[in-house]
């Protein structure tokens, strides 16, 4: 148990970007609730500037843990050789789509803030989804990311 307990302590900083993109919407959800207004800018600001910091994450921690590392957080996540670039490309995306909500054409969601949390925790879970090393890991990593697309679909979005 001891060892099982040290092994996961050691290995915490492979999950540097998923914790950062945790706490990013979450802060994100919590300006939502108790900022009522139209916060819109603010809210694509903050999350395009969390973005751009977990790219470094996931840079750092693509130095600091190769593809060669064994298997880590109690044997439930590993290390595959693309873990790295897909993270960065559901890095990209996300970007991609906030970026565009912001500068794009004027799109009227209902809740802007509510929209943009569950977009990055959608990215969390695609993050989970690339380095799972049993399938309850790949299970739950779907099932957030499901979860998450289910309730993007809620919001309407004005198109005219």
């Amino acid at each position: 148990m001891d060892k099982q307990l040290s092994n996961i302590i050691e290995n915490v900083g492979v999950l540097l970007p998923e914790a950062w993109l945790l706490m990013l919407s979450t802060i994100i959800l919590f300006i939502g609730i108790f900022k009522k207004g139209e916060l819109s800018f603010l809210i694509k600001g903050i999350a395009i500037v969390g973005l751009f910091i977990n790219f470094y994450l996931i840079h750092t921690t693509s130095i600091n843990f190769p593809a060669s590392a064994s298997k880590i957080m109690g044997n439930s996540m590993t290390i595959y050789q693309h873990t790295y670039f897909f993270q960065y490309i559901f890095t990209c995306s996300a970007l991609f789509a906030i970026t565009f909500g912001l500068f794009g054409r004027k799109i009227h969601l209902s809740n802007p803030t509510e929209y943009t949390g569950i977009l990055l925790f959608m990215l969390l879970g695609l993050h989970l989804l690339s380095k799972p090393a049993n399938f309850l890991m790949l299970y739950l990593s779907i099932e957030i990311v499901s979860f998450c697309s289910y309730m993007l679909t809620y919001f309407k979005i004005d198109k005219w």
